[in-house]
């Protein structure tokens, strides 16, 4: 226990460290940035309580140099998880456009997740894609390391964002998918968690501010246990700083 303590005490204190060192840095470092906290309630997990409240702080950043993403869960069940994905702009650093046909910028990609029992270490090589209509799209691929695991694997891993509009409504749709490969005594596994948000906020007047909506999660064999496969809807209210 004191371990797990331990370990999301400095998960916690990175996640504050980069706010606040986001929220400070130079104009001139800085590009963009955003953070919002998000109020989760799902149903049909598997493995623990089949229900649960999550919340859920979230920050991503541009700067200079490349760009940084970190979150950390914290649910009804007494469990916590973060994670922390810098990257470094192969662009950026030499000065020079890396880019060809649809794909925006080349970086060198790393994740640090910080779970009960053992941290994961990623590192690899990412692509930023210019898609019409997206505000977003990063892939990247990964050496995958668990410490407490025999060998390592690979990890491939898409995200997005994608702004649209429904008459008067604004909707935002985001997610991630990871696709992993069997480690040590673990399997292979595939995790999809997929956001639909309505800006309820912009018919106050302030617009992306307030966005409810729903998340999906599909996760086969989750945690890389054979036959664990778990499929779950949440209802989701999110608030963007």
């Amino acid at each position: 226990m004191s371990m797990r303590r331990d370990i999301f005490r400095t998960a916690a204190l990175g996640l504050v460290l980069l706010l606040w060192t986001t929220e400070t840095a130079n104009a001139d470092i800085l590009e963009w940035q955003s953070t919002n906290v998000q109020l989760l309630r799902g149903w049909a997990f598997e493995l623990g309580d089949r229900s649960r409240t999550t919340v859920t702080f979230m920050h991503g950043n541009r700067w200079r140099y490349g760009d940084t993403f970190a979150f950390a869960d914290f649910d009804s069940t007494g469990n916590s998880y973060a994670e922390l994905h810098p990257r470094l702009s192969l662009g950026k650093i030499s000065g020079r456009s890396l880019a060809v046909g649809p794909i925006k910028d080349i970086l060198i990609a790393s994740t640090f997740e910080f779970a009960s029992g053992a941290n994961r270490y990623l590192f690899g090589f990412g692509m930023d894609w210019q898609v019409p209509g997206f505000s977003y799209l990063k892939t990247n691929v990964y050496r995958r390391n668990n410490p407490s695991l025999p060998g390592t694997t690979e990890q491939m891993t898409i995200s997005w964002g994608l702004p649209l509009e429904l008459g008067t409504q604004k909707l935002w749709l985001d997610g991630f998918a990871d696709m992993t490969g069997g480690e040590g005594s673990r399997v292979a596994n595939e995790l999809v968690q997929a956001s639909a948000l309505v800006d309820i906020g912009n018919n106050w007047g302030k617009p992306g501010h307030i966005m409810l909506g729903s998340e999906y999660i599909y996760w086969n064999n989750k945690f890389g246990l054979a036959g664990v496969d778990e499929s779950v809807f949440q209802v989701q209210l999110r608030y963007v700083f």
